[in-house]
């Protein structure tokens, strides 16, 4: 099974300790952003998979005002 880190994706999940509630954040790799955060891996996971098959914003990264600010 492939890391989500080593994948050709663009977008990484990542578990954080600080936020019990959503543990789960989808980050960008190439701005080390949060894009979002999920309380199941598979929610988060399931972004990461949708914005490699279609993304949003073609080959731009997704703006800040839409990426998770906590």
């Amino acid at each position: 099974m492939r890391n989500s880190r080593n994948s050709k994706s663009r977008y990484y999940v990542d578990v954080s300790t600080k936020d019990l509630e959503k543990p789960y954040a989808v980050v960008e790799k190439k701005t080390k952003d949060v894009v979002a955060r999920y309380k199941f891996k598979e929610e988060a996971e399931e972004l990461i998979k949708f914005q490699d098959k279609t993304p949003t914003f073609g080959n731009q990264s997704i703006p800040n005002f839409l990426k998770d600010k906590s």
